[in-house]
């Protein structure tokens, strides 16, 4: 309900002075809770919307004892002192929340699409897990990298944890499209002979629960908003004739095995690894103290020659 400042200003006036309304001054014997006028804390229209609502309770009252034979005074002083302005005041707040997870459930569920984390974000396996990582991208797509940053000796990441870079893992899939985008150039312009074309879908684990935020300018079209990644987030690249990588096979070797080889070629156990899986196999490295060992597609060490 609003109402144009001349008219509330009158309202307010006319319900401020009834005597009805004389509890906004009242004040407790020996006690120090006061209820001021309202008008000091609320907005005018906000303000009036409240008095029109006791009003009404007022009058509800009022009809009732009527009906019962009952007479005296129609008003009862609130024994709570200001708490019944507090609990509309604390009304407020949980609307105002309710209206934050509403846009944030909308921009995080609806727009960016993220999801919660499969498994434990605490133990997460990037190979149990990869069937549910795959139908997130796409059915259609197909793996051509994998990178688990920060894996622990027994294979998972603890994706909780504090330390910057924090633990994730980037799966990189390609889908082939059913036809040219739109806005496709000419052969002899940017298109390749086959006129073949893939989009690159990226699915990312992370730290669930951060906060983000995207800008994206151009084409006419712009857009900045934040939204919570609630662990598993996907981007989808802009189409192009370039083959993004070579496609392979789902991960099979477990990431346990591969730290189990690289403690008996001298790699602390301790340690957190780099574990990478593309068409050459796989690859496991200690970045801080230079340690670099190679796998096949068949989970077997490569001894360099």
């Amino acid at each position: 309900m609003f109402f144009s400042d001349s008219t509330s200003e009158k309202l307010n006036a006319t319900i401020y002075d009834t005597p009805e309304i004389l509890f906004w001054r009242y004040s407790r014997d020996n006690s120090s809770q006061k209820c001021h006028n309202p008008r000091s804390y609320l907005p005018r229209n906000a303000s009036l919307l409240i008095i029109l609502i006791v009003k009404y309770e007022e009058l509800l009252k009022k009809a009732a004892q009527q009906q019962r034979g009952f007479q005296g005074p129609t008003i009862k002083i609130p024994k709570t002192g200001c708490g019944w302005i507090l609990g509309c005041i604390g009304s407020v707040f949980i609307l105002v929340g309710l209206f934050i997870f509403g846009m944030f459930y909308v921009t995080s569920v609806w727009v960016e699409q993220t999801t919660f984390v499969p498994g434990e974000a605490e133990s997460f396996d990037p190979i149990s897990s990869y069937r549910e990582v795959h139908a997130y991208a796409g059915d259609e797509t197909k793996l051509f990298e994998m990178e688990a940053s920060y894996v622990k000796s027994d294979g998972t990441l603890n994706l909780t944890e504090e330390y910057i870079p924090s633990p994730n893992v980037e799966y990189s899939f390609y889908r082939e499209l059913s036809e040219p985008p739109k806005d496709a150039p000419p052969l002899g312009a940017g298109q390749n002979a086959s006129n073949t074309w893939y989009e690159k879908v990226t699915v990312s684990i992370a730290k669930p629960w951060q906060l983000r935020r995207v800008m994206s300018y151009g084409g006419g079209v712009s857009a900045d908003y934040q939204y919570i990644n609630l662990g598993m987030d996907r981007d989808t690249g802009s189409p192009t004739s370039n083959l993004p990588g070579q496609a392979i096979d789902p991960p099979a070797c477990h990431l346990n095995d591969l730290w189990e080889a690289a403690i008996q070629e001298g790699a602390p156990e301790a340690a957190v690894a780099v574990i990478t899986y593309d068409e050459e196999g796989y690859e496991l490295s200690i970045r801080d103290m230079m340690f670099e060992i190679h796998f096949d597609q068949d989970c077997r060490l490569i001894r360099e020659e």
